[in-house]
């Protein structure tokens, strides 16, 4: 309104002239061309929007902070923030500087460089956010004409029906693109490329002229149904027939106006229908007028004339048939590659890979140059090879990469992924532990470059701990992934430079991943052929133009020479204008990726860690387990018996030298302290003759005091005469009876954190498993006894002698009988009343053994035990006798008058052995490989033999039916365990358990022969049954009823040792096929499963016997398959 005063006529008379006329202005003016009847509407809905908004800006309420009052904000805010630290203070230090890498690497004193930024403007180590260094996005256009390449990939005579399928959103883009889809469509349905280039040239000249050929018209039949949709004229055109022309004034609307409303004018608006309804379909029929009458047919090229004839030569056959029989392909140059060629590498992978697998959040595998140069032992890696697969562990790889790399490891091994077809097994070499060979030391390094000085060689050491974070970061920046749209590479911009995502793989598109010394080209598996052989021209040439990454912080081609402590700092080579050799150029399918594609991937699925329904599945009684290496076995190298206190190496508790680091340790015992255990309680032990008196029935703390003196190596190889004495040190060691109660060894290891105010190691001692550092402390005065203290009253106690060295030596009681005699032993036999001594020796027994028998029983008189001695211990006699030599009190006091209760080799003489220290290997598949360890004794000496090296428990206290080889230098014996009872394990895994005796005879068998040239003798003995000889390899035994009862059981002798090649043809028969009638008699043959009879028949007895397969058979239910084996008596 102009104004806001005059008389009411005036203002009258404007309010009619501005609902008339104002409104123009507020209404937006529309174009002819975007005409739309609904703009006023969508107009109208802005306006009252932005009403609406207005009146919800106006009843926000603003209040200021000073209305409330600044100091009390203030307050309440310093509350809550010292709530919120609050927390800290009362949680206690973590320990994570123990178990990291950063701790490890203090610990060990390893000095490792400062964490220097990579090139081009890297932030420093410690800051773990890396800035942004991605290459430059750039399309890539081929500089080729099309050709329709190959590349090195399988193409036929015929293509794939994929082919002739496009995507429709390429029709909508423009014009230009329309005619270019087109064209590509027609090319796309040629169905064969066996057709006449005559014919393909003629076709191509056709559409080139663009000359349009008229057809003759072909009339229509006039329709009687509904059905002829697609002779009806386009609904854009009856649209435009029938729009309606709505004569409405638009002046005529003012604000007063409620015409629109009314329900007459609404009736009048209304949409008028577009057919008049009849309920005579043929007369609605023939009333229609927009029914074509006639069409124009088009004319028919030369080519279509020609096919036209082929097809009605051979109207009976597909166009693809049709296009089969007319190709011509020359099939006598074609060389077919043998099935049994293993050594030709699968496509897009070398013959020798070395995957690098490093990161601590999101950890990287890439393919790096498989040299030395590049390994470190910081990290993980994998050398894979067509028939060998290494597993490479760094001793200061953190966590989660070696979890990863065992993970992927173990993938190839399964998969036969990457090339790796015929690896018989994973070989690993972890530094951490050190459980590999040397010769799978000197074969790894081999195969990286190394020549001279394999067995010495050391890797590069490790870097900064936080050096996985920054090449994470760094390396991450370096991918680039293209889509292929129009015969260019286009950056997807949303993953260029960060880890690809599962989300951005679709089965139409074809992305090529470039990762540096990796470049994939992903199919979808809806990509039409031509598609994909274009991509892989134009990957091609984007491989062959090089790579440059000046932009980025590293080179993902050379990242891994500069990782780890290294001293050449030289600025790496980030440009080139071709690839190296060992990079790779890969097709990967959808679906058919490989483990390397996959872990570059954030969240690619791993279904393997899936829970699945295990399904109920026929088991074949055929079952092959490979043996083990027994040359592996043979070449195993000594090692030194070591204690590890506080990160220190303690050794055998004098000294320890460090070969790594060449430095010499040398250990000073300053005191020991005693207590003994009594119910939950413990007393000290004060005198000092008492401290080195153990008793099987009792727990014991004892508490060490040490020093550890530094010394290094002079240039010359000699010990070097400065040193560095360390700090006061102390560890408690809570030694448990074999005999002692639960109670007591619960009540010991409590006890023992309460007397450690030092907050020093503790170690659990087991009786028998005593460490050389332990045994050191006593030297040579320890004595175990039987029992609990003083309940021994007998009059003779019998001791064996165990150790090599007079200071690790000690006496232990075992029951006096003349069954406990060895003849490669020395014994101690002590006569209490009469306070008589003496020291017996075996006929083959070893001269150090002799002089350590000798030298106990000196220190045992001179200690003068009350407990052994009493009143008497100031007059002991010390005699020695030696085997076929006995007094009669000797033989008086181990209760028997003669010595035929024990394998005597007196008459023997070197023929019975007796001058190598046994070797013990225990055969296990829990890791699901059948493996051979070697138990090792914890006395063990490298230059000194051991004649007594194994318990009997080694045996016995393994999980049953166990299996073990021992080699005692003369014969090899195989011992085999038992079933215990009311196990299922019997009835379920007895067929497992006959391929694993099978593998182990087998490998007894060849290490018997690579470790001797003379013809096997193998001989196996059962659990509970084991004859004189083998149990004279043992210092004690004790019999073990259960084993032999079971045993006996299966048809075994008491002392019988059986032949391994007639124990090897038993174990094979339970596995036989035997005809049913065989079955059907009772008693059943030998060595048969009775709860699984059928699985003894052929394929064909099975069939004719129940009507069905092996495998329908597993799947049925076990109360059908009871029913079934009742009815033809296999039950």
């Amino acid at each position: 309104m102009p104004h806001r005063g005059g008389t009411i006529a005036e203002r009258l008379a404007a309010l009619q002239a501005a609902g008339a006329n104002d409104w123009r202005a507020r209404v937006c003016r529309l174009s002819p061309e975007r005409d739309d009847p609904k703009a006023i509407e969508r107009a109208k809905n802005r306006i009252n929007e932005s009403l609406n908004a207005a009146v919800d800006d106006k009843k926000k309420v603003y209040i200021d902070e000073n209305e409330l009052g600044s100091n009390i904000l203030a307050d309440r805010r310093n509350k809550l923030e010292t709530a919120s630290q609050g927390w800290r203070k009362r949680v206690p230090q973590n320990d994570a500087t123990t178990f990291t890498v950063a701790g490890r690497l203090e610990r060990d004193q390893v000095a490792t460089p400062p964490a220097t930024p990579p090139p081009l403007n890297t932030p420093p180590a410690s800051s773990p956010v890396i800035t942004t260094a991605v290459p430059a996005p750039n399309r890539f256009r081929s500089r080729k004409a099309p050709t329709s390449p190959t590349n090195g990939f399988a193409s036929g005579p015929l293509r794939s029906a994929s082919c002739a399928v496009m995507t429709a959103a390429a029709s909508e883009t423009s014009d230009a693109r329309l005619q270019e889809s087109a064209k590509i469509d027609r090319e796309s349905f040629k169905r064969s490329h066996s057709v006449s280039e005559s014919i393909s040239r003629l076709d191509e000249t056709e559409e080139v002229s663009g000359i349009e050929k008229p057809g003759c018209p072909v009339s229509v039949p006039r329709a009687d149904d509904e059905t002829f949709h697609a002779f009806f004229a386009p609904l854009q055109q009856q649209d435009k027939a029938l729009t309606i022309d709505l004569d409405i004034d638009l002046d005529a609307i003012d604000s007063a106006s409620r015409q629109l409303l009314s329900s007459e004018y609404a009736r009048r608006a209304k949409r008028e229908r577009r057919h008049v309804s009849s309920r005579n379909p043929l007369k609605a029929l023939a009333a229609r007028t927009d029914l074509r009458q006639e069409y124009s047919a088009h004319a028919l090229t030369f080519r279509d004339t020609l096919f036209k004839e082929k097809v009605t030569a051979n109207c009976g056959l597909a166009a693809e048939a049709l296009a089969a029989l007319a190709s011509k392909e020359d099939f006598s140059n074609v060389a077919l590659r043998s099935a049994s060629a293993t050594n030709i590498p699968s496509h897009g992978t070398k013959p020798l890979m070395l995957l690098h697998v490093k990161g601590r959040r999101r950890v990287q595998t890439r393919l790096v140059e498989p040299s030395h140069v590049n390994v470190n032992r910081g990290d993980c890696f994998l050398l894979i090879t067509p028939d060998q697969l290494y597993l490479y562990i760094g001793l200061y790889a953190n966590v989660i990469e070696k979890n990863r790399s065992t993970d992927i490891a173990n993938h190839i091994f399964n998969t036969k992924d990457l090339g790796c077809k015929t690896a018989s097994s994973i070989i690993k070499i972890d530094e951490q532990i050190k459980n590999y060979s040397k010769k799978h030391w000197n074969q790894f390094w081999t195969l990286l470059g190394i020549t001279e000085n394999v067995e010495d060689y050391r890797p590069v050491e490790t870097g900064p701990a936080d050096e996985d974070e920054i090449f994470e970061s760094c390396i991450v920046q370096t991918n680039m992934c293209y889509e292929v749209i129009d015969d260019e590479l286009v950056p997807i911009k949303e993953y260029w430079g960060q880890v690809p995502r599962i989300a951005m793989l679709n089965q139409t598109k074809v992305i090529v991943f470039d990762f540096g010394s990796e470049m994939y080209i992903w199919y979808g598996k809806n990509v039409p052929l031509e598609s994909r052989r274009r991509s892989a021209q134009l990957a091609q040439e984007l491989f062959d133009e090089g790579y440059n990454y000046e932009e980025c912080h590293i080179n993902p081609l050379n990242a891994a020479e500069y990782q780890g402590a290294r001293k050449d700092t030289k600025s790496p080579e980030k440009s080139s204008t071709s690839r190296p050799d060992w990079a790779i150029l890969s097709k990967v399918t959808q679906h058919m990726e490989t483990i390397l594609f996959k872990e570059k991937f954030l969240d690619w699925p791993d279904y393997s860690r899936v829970i699945k329904v295990k399904t109920q599945e026929y088991k074949s009684s055929v079952l092959e387990i490979n043996p083990c290496d027994a040359e592996e076995m043979w070449s195993n190298d000594y090692q030194e018996p070591d204690l590890v206190l506080e990160g220190s190496h303690i050794g055998r508790g004098t000294n320890y030298y460090d070969k790594d680091s060449m430095r010499h340790y040398d250990i000073k015992t300053q005191s020991v302290c005693k207590w003994v255990i009594q119910e939950y309680d413990y007393q000290k032990v004060e005198n000092d003759s008492e401290i080195s008196e153990f008793f099987s029935g009792d727990s014991y703390i004892i508490r060490w005091d040490y020093q550890i003196t530094v010394s290094g190596r002079e240039l010359n190889g000699k010990p070097s005469k400065h040193n560095v004495t360390g700090r006061d040190r102390c560890a408690y060691f809570c030694w448990q009876g074999k005999d002692a109660s639960s109670n007591e060894k619960g009540a010991a290891a409590l006890l023992t954190v309460e007397l450690d105010r030092e907050q020093g190691p503790q170690i659990r001692v087991a009786q028998g498993n005593e460490p050389p550092a332990f045994l050191n402390l006593f030297q040579g005065k320890l004595v175990i006894h039987q029992g609990k203290r003083y309940t021994d009253k007998s009059r003779y106690k019998l001791y064996v002698t165990r150790g090599n060295v007079s200071n690790e030596a000690y006496l232990l009681q075992v029951p006096c009988s003349v069954r406990q005699l060895r003849s490669r032993a020395s014994l101690i036999l002590v006569d209490c009343e009469k306070s008589d001594l003496y020291v017996w020796h075996g006929a083959r027994s070893l001269k150090h053994t002799k002089q350590i028998a000798v030298e106990l029983a000196n220190k045992l008189v001179s200690r003068k035990s009350k407990y052994i001695f009493g009143d008497k211990a100031d007059n002991v006699n010390v005699i020695e006798v030696k085997e076929g030599e006995e007094p009669k009190e000797v033989l008086e006091g181990l209760g028997v008058a003669n010595k035929q209760h024990y394998n005597s080799v007196l008459s023997a003489g070197r023929e019975a052995g007796g001058d190598v220290t046994p070797r013990l290997f225990h055969f296990t598949d829990l890791s699901g490989q059948f493996e051979a360890n070697e138990v090792l004794s914890p006395l063990r000496h490298e230059s000194l033999v051991m004649p007594f090296p194994f318990e009997q428990k080694e045996l016995y206290s393994a999980s049953q039916p166990a299996l073990f080889l021992l080699d005692d230098g003369k014969c090899v014996w195989l011992w085999q365990g038992w079933w215990p009872k009311g196990e299922d394990g019997e009835i379920e895994q007895v067929e497992r358990n006959n391929a694993l005796r099978a593998a182990a005879l087998r490998t007894a068998d060849d290490y018997w022969r690579v470790s001797r040239p003379t013809v096997p003798d193998v001989r196996v003995v059962l659990a509970g049954l084991e004859p004189h000889a083998f149990i004279a390899l043992f210092d004690t035994w004790e019999e073990h009823d259960e084993a032999a009862d079971a045993n006996i059981a299966r048809g075994y002798r008491p002392g019988e040792a059986v032949r391994s090649s007639l124990e090897l043809s038993r174990v094979s028969a339970s596995t036989a096929l035997l005809p049913l009638a065989a079955l059907q008699r009772r008693p059943l043959p030998d060595l048969v499963d009775p709860h699984h009879l059928e699985r003894h028949l052929s394929s064909p007895d099975f069939m004719e016997a129940f009507g069905m397969t092996k495998d329908e058979f597993g799947v049925l239910p076990a109360w059908k398959q009871t029913n079934m084996k009742k009815d033809i008596g296999l039950f």
